[in-house]
């Protein structure tokens, strides 16, 4: 079963996917709560239906390819299994060793890192969408419970 949050008329739902007889099902499950303010609580409502543990904060001094390897595993349970293959192939194709050269710590990645890494991909013609989509979503979802708030959350949107 897997599990994602969603928006219907400024409320959280949690749209619950489960196969049965081959065949997909989704059910949306009312938390009660509204957009503003209650992300967090909405998201561990949706952990508390697939009776799994929040994850906790990684460590200051964590790689962030490391940590890559952390969100690929969370996101696992969240999307579709061919979306998740699509994400390991790019990140392990791609980011992974190109963060794992750096050593690069999770707190010191900034848009400015992306940014670079994003530039060097496309100076090759090897950045994609999915790639692309990858650290964005990372950074905006993962990352963003990890890095103090005085760094950037999001790459530029541009190609050099």
């Amino acid at each position: 079963m897997t599990a994602s949050l969603r928006v219907k008329n400024d409320k959280y739902y949690v749209a619950l996917t489960h196969t049965t007889d081959g065949k997909k099902n989704q059910t949306w499950v009312s938390t009660g709560l509204t957009v503003t303010g209650n992300e967090g609580k909405a998201r561990q409502i949706m952990l508390d239906m697939l009776g799994e543990k929040p994850e906790q904060a990684a460590p200051p001094d964590m790689l962030f390819s490391d940590a890559v390897r952390r969100w690929l595993e969370d996101v696992r349970h969240r999307v579709d299994e061919v979306t998740y293959q699509g994400h390991e192939v790019q990140a392990r194709a791609h980011i992974l060793p190109y963060f794992d050269d750096l050593q690069i710590r999770l707190c010191d990645v900034d848009g400015e890192t992306l940014q670079t890494y994003i530039n060097v991909k496309a100076k090759f013609g090897c950045i994609n969408r999915c790639e692309f989509a990858i650290c964005t979503d990372f950074f905006r979802h993962s990352a963003g419970d990890f890095l103090p708030p005085c760094r950037d959350s999001l790459p530029p949107r541009q190609f050099s």
